[in-house]
């Protein structure tokens, strides 16, 4: 994206910054109601931030070096156009849009592409199923290799909701600081309200558990949750907070919160939660699998 900054976003190297939607199938855009939501939510997205919308379409088969017409790069340049110009169309406000056909294995190009933005939209296959895409290789790799945020818009969202609250996963891991500060950073941004929501349960060597364990897990988990939120609310005292300690499974947790009035769940990328006791990487799948509302896997 280009345009107004905002805190958590990385300066690129030409100083630029974009919003990136891409195409995953390399091939013709389908017109499904699956890469029209996530379209429709990237381009709201940049209007939000009074930034630039980029439409990336990945042809892996090279046709873009063979200098000759090709009905492939034909159709894919016609998709592009539809996409651009349905972008424009979905809110009366401005938008700029600039798209593009990249030579290369999808992986391999938004792995590139996510170098030179502040955010990575993922659409889906289209007629090849949304659900079937997160499960595969190619999001599960692009999820766990990007160099910026990735927002995953998964089927049936509700992608003009622009006044829930954001939800964020927040652990005792590496990665918790990026979604925190992605978390805080839009919440600010919109205007909206934040639920910090930290999900416990009790390790496996507790199966005689008391009554003391149980209080003793739940106040480390209340602790870690003050500790974790109370620096970005300093940073952003605009934003109202709702804090919440849940027992119970981190992934079904998120996902019921994020349901119940939730715009967006955000969760970080990498690292392990030693209250959760799950890899994050696990975490930001499982919602790939289970959310009803955009995932944002912050980096």
């Amino acid at each position: 994206m280009s345009g107004t900054p905002v805190p958590w976003t990385r300066g690129g190297s030409d100083g630029r910054r974009h919003a990136r939607l891409a195409d995953l199938c390399g091939r013709g855009v389908d017109g499904s109601e699956h890469s029209r939501r996530a379209l429709e939510w990237a381009a709201g997205e940049a209007r939000l931030r009074g930034a630039v919308l980029r439409i990336v379409y990945a042809l892996p088969i090279g046709l873009t070096r063979s200098g000759g017409p090709d009905p492939h790069v034909d159709a894919a340049a016609r998709g592009l156009a539809d996409l651009a110009a349905l972008a424009r169309q979905l809110d009366r406000r401005p938008l700029t849009v600039t798209n593009d056909i990249v030579d290369g294995l999808p992986v391999k190009v938004l792995i590139e592409e996510s170098r030179h933005c502040a955010l990575l939209v993922l659409g889906s296959r289209g007629h090849g199923g949304f659900a079937n895409l997160l499960l595969g290789s190619t999001a599960v790799e692009v999820t766990a290799r990007t160099a910026c945020p990735v927002v995953v818009v998964p089927p049936g969202a509700d992608v003009r909701n622009r006044s829930g609250a954001v939800v964020v996963g927040v652990d005792d891991s590496t990665g918790c600081e990026s979604a925190l500060e992605f978390a805080f950073a839009r919440a600010a941004q919109r205007r909206a309200r934040l639920v910090a929501l930290q999900v416990w349960n009790l390790p496996r060597q507790f199966s005689g558990h008391s009554t003391a364990d149980v209080d003793r897990v739940r106040s480390d988990s209340e602790s870690l949750l003050a500790r974790a939120v109370i620096p970005w609310q300093d940073r952003f005292p605009d934003v109202i907070v709702e804090t919440r300690s849940i027992e119970g499974h981190v992934v079904a947790e998120l996902a019921a919160v994020s349901a119940a009035g939730g715009e967006v769940v955000v969760v970080g990328g990498r690292g392990r939660s030693v209250v959760a006791g799950a890899f994050l990487g696990s975490v930001s799948q499982g919602l790939l699998r289970h959310a009803v509302v955009p995932v944002a896997i912050a980096r």
